[in-house]
């Protein structure tokens, strides 16, 4: 066994693709997200006078979405515009007809935003980074009673 400390992108390109490969085989969704087309993105945007100053990037796949990102300018925050980019999103969602939405974010980035919206957390991993946490959150499109 041999251990090392650096990046090597060509190891870590070789785990990815021994890993895609095995899930390929053993899991037809992954086998099918694969597939060109299979992946809706989706890109909101928003600008000020010609300025582009917040936006959301997204994907689509399993009859769910992923936000990716969503940004808003230090000096736009708290007018609106990160809630119009998410109702967007939101209704983009229900439109494909998305079971669900599910992102990532850490307790000093939008955690209490995303719950004003319904999103519940369904993961935490505490002290990442050191006196933080960090968050998996869902918000349920469909009745699952």
């Amino acid at each position: 066994m041999k251990v090392t400390y650096t990046q090597q992108q060509d190891f870590e390109e070789w785990l990815k693709n021994k890993i895609r490969t095995y899930n390929n085989v053993n899991s037809k969704y992954h086998h099918e997200y694969r597939r060109d087309g299979s992946i809706q993105y989706i890109n909101i945007k928003e600008h000020s006078e010609r300025e582009l100053i917040a936006g959301l990037h997204a994907q689509i796949y399993w009859k769910c979405m992923k936000i990716e990102n969503l940004y808003v300018e230090d000096r736009h925050r708290r007018s609106g515009i990160g809630s119009k980019l998410l109702d967007c999103a939101i209704k983009i969602a229900r439109s494909k007809n998305c079971s669900y939405i599910f992102l990532e974010t850490y307790s000093f980035q939008a955690l209490e935003f995303y719950m004003n919206f319904g999103f519940y957390i369904i993961g935490e991993i505490a002290d990442y980074p050191p006196g933080e946490s960090f968050y998996t959150m869902r918000l349920d499109l469909v009745d699952h009673t």
